[in-house]
């Protein structure tokens, strides 16, 4: 029986950290600033679906900072009145997103989705369907490169 001593390692703590190292390393590389939102919405390159409306834009491609696929997201509370509801919507994203990274064009460009109520009421593969419908339909592969130096 282990009474506790501090000779051996608390073995949740263990578990905790090994949990958000590979959180960490899982983490989908996402649009953040108000700036980047404002760049992709002024492309105007939009498709409305039955579950989402996506917006793409050209992403930035900088020497410094590998060049990705980001995400941005748009939940709100006009249109999930509940977190949970919003939480589900965004985590349904997420995970549709992460498994379609593979099979999409390369990087850099945004992506930028805004769902729709009626995605609360379908399974995680409906949702991956329409974003890579979205996604070819957007013409990804397309999407000229923008460098930070560059102003226009």
């Amino acid at each position: 029986m282990w009474d506790g001593s501090p000779t051996r390692p608390n073995m949740m703590c263990v578990a905790a950290l090994l949990c958000n190292a590979l959180n960490s390393k899982l983490m989908l590389p996402s649009l953040r600033t108000q700036a980047d939102f404002e760049r992709v919405f002024a492309e105007n390159r939009n498709i409305k679906g039955r579950l989402v409306s996506a917006w793409a834009g050209a992403g930035v491609c900088d020497t410094a900072i590998t060049s990705e696929r980001r995400l941005g997201m748009k939940v709100t509370k006009k249109t999930f009145r509940l977190a949970t509801e919003r939480n589900r919507a965004k985590r349904l994203i997420r995970e549709s997103f992460r498994l379609l990274l593979p099979s999409l064009p390369p990087p850099p460009w945004d992506l930028i989705v805004i769902p729709r109520r009626a995605i609360l009421a379908v399974k995680e593969p409906d949702v991956r369907r329409e974003l890579s419908w979205a996604c070819r339909k957007l013409r990804l592969n397309e999407t000229p490169v923008h460098t930070p130096d560059t102003r226009v």
